[in-house]
């Protein structure tokens, strides 16, 4: 009798997702949604008008960065598509043990920031809007344990309650909210000056739809997807997604701020909430919280899978662990919400550094030294070289313009110039290229071991 899968082999973490498991661009699309859509967008629109950003410099900032996004988002589903393999998994054959354990660690901690920053702004603006007898901090803390509900069931329970739930909830949202806030716009916000330059406000919106919108992780979900007419299947969905949770969302943010002068934030998640339904609390509560309770299913998510590509353990016991650390930070963040842009920032740069060069790696070099990857298989810890030095030192220049060039470091912000993860991304694939290429290597290909070689010849 065959042996009963462990939590690992029922999700696919350490095999390549079958073709029979795999799901449509449409599933794949609606899940997507749910993690573009959210209420950041919005108030991203209402800090931008603090700021002195005009409507017109926001629109033109916005379809900029979708279209970044859009670019980077594809490249790194694509590999996911292609081979059916974690993030964490193909990191270990770019950048070898030490480096993918590096990836694989800055993922997990960032996720759990987002995990614990989306429980403490729920717990915000569920306080905001019933004034319930339960301490902000506190209400984070239990949000945080409800919100893990989902992942016990793996990508299945994941995707099953983005496709059927949150996304036709969320576009139903989506489409109230930005016809109402343009139709009682007058004419007039179009003559609105900005009081920063284009080039200013660039850096400004790309910083935050960036740090936003990019998990780093795509090929975790993305490799769920059918590889047929992957190109396709894969860019639409990313771009519906993406226009509407970084383009029309903005947008009417920024026209809600500028019909009401509020921009705090508290305030302007309770006019949110209100402002397309009315005073129908409850409707807009039950919203609020599928919206941001999708986000953290797929945080928890990816946090899970990568934890499981780093350490030998159970899922479950996986999840308990990480819901159990995002508590805290659930319930320090609830009374620290101007982390936030520090943490978009940070994102922006740090996670897609890897997946831009892994990308590189398997099809750009593909395409350039003829290097063939096998993806039949994931290669185990004892096939990994200790330190693949192209791709660590390529990450190292990378992370190091990101982390420069975003303005979180104290007494550097000037240095706040250009978009900075772009300006990452170019520095890592240069540097990687040219050491690739010098050295002429056509593939990094793992170790042989007795291990290995016996299996392969059972093959």
């Amino acid at each position: 009798m065959q042996n009963k899968l462990d939590s690992k082999e029922q999700d696919f973490v350490t095999v390549p997702v079958p073709l029979s498991e795999r799901r449509s661009g449409l599933s794949l699309g609606l899940l997507w949604i749910t993690m573009s859509v959210n209420y950041f967008g919005v108030l991203g629109g209402f800090f931008w008008y603090k700021d002195g950003y005009s409507l017109s410099q926001v629109i033109i900032c916005s379809i900029a960065s979708c279209v970044i996004i859009t670019a980077y988002a594809w490249a790194s589903a694509f590999i996911g598509a292609r081979s059916g393999q974690t993030w964490g998994f193909l990191s270990q054959r770019v950048f070898g043990f030490y480096g993918a354990r590096a990836n694989s660690t800055a993922l997990v901690l960032v996720f759990l920031a987002f995990y614990a920053l989306i429980a403490g702004a729920l717990a915000i603006g569920l306080n905001g809007m019933f004034h319930t007898p339960i301490p902000t901090m506190w209400l984070a803390a239990i949000l945080s344990v409800v919100m893990c509900a989902n992942n016990v069931f793996g990508f299945t329970g994941v995707v099953n309650f983005a496709r059927f739930l949150v996304a036709p909830a969320l576009i139903i949202w989506v489409g109230l909210t930005a016809c109402k806030g343009i139709a009682v716009s007058p004419p007039t916000v179009w003559a609105h000056g900005g009081s920063v330059s284009l080039w200013t406000a660039m850096t400004g919106v790309t910083s935050y739809i960036l740090g936003l919108g990019i998990w780093g992780d795509e090929p975790d979900f993305w490799r769920f997807g059918k590889p047929t007419s992957t190109s396709k299947t894969i860019a639409l969905p990313l771009l519906v997604s993406f226009v509407i949770g970084f383009i029309l969302f903005p947008i009417t943010g920024w026209l809600l701020a500028s019909l009401t002068g509020i921009t705090g934030m508290d305030a302007a998640t309770n006019l949110v909430n209100t402002f397309a339904i009315g005073q129908f609390a409850v409707i807009a509560g039950v919203i609020m919280f599928l919206s941001y309770f999708a986000q953290n299913d797929s945080n928890l998510y990816g946090a899970t899978t990568t934890l499981e590509s780093i350490i030998q353990i159970d899922r479950k016991h996986a999840i308990a662990l990480l819901t159990g650390v995002s508590i805290l930070g659930a319930m320090y963040l609830s009374l620290h919400p101007d982390a936030l842009e520090m943490i978009f920032s940070i994102n922006g740069f740090l996670l897609s550094v890897p997946s831009v060069i892994m990308f590189t790696e398997f099809v750009v070099l593909e395409k350039l030294l003829g290097i063939k990857h096998d993806f039949s298989r994931v290669i185990s810890m004892e096939e990994t070289k200790k330190v693949v030095w192209p791709a660590t030192i390529a990450m190292i220049v990378g992370d190091s313009v990101g982390l420069l060039t975003s303005g979180v470091i104290p007494g550097l912000q000037s240095l706040k110039v250009g978009i900075c993860p772009v300006q990452a991304w170019i520095a890592a694939v240069v540097v990687f290229l040219a050491i690739r290429l010098s050295r002429r290597e056509r593939a990094v290909e793992p170790i042989a071991t007795e291990k290995t070689r016996e299996a392969i010849s059972v093959i």
